[in-house]
């Protein structure tokens, strides 16, 4: 990773490991692709001239 993670991401991450193990853990990433392939599309409707993501 290229940048520090913010501490609420953190301690969320953790917990889900903590509750629900390897499984949760890939669901949490499984839900979190979704959602960021929803909010990078929402992004190229609104900039299409901009089709590089940033971050």
């Amino acid at each position: 990773m290229n940048h520090q993670v913010d501490k609420p991401i953190v301690e969320a991450v953790e917990q889900i490991r903590d509750r629900f193990g390897l499984y949760g853990l890939r669901d949490l990433i499984a839900y979190a692709q979704l959602e960021l392939d929803r909010a990078e599309a929402a992004m190229r409707e609104l900039t299409p001239d901009d089709h590089a993501p940033q971050g």
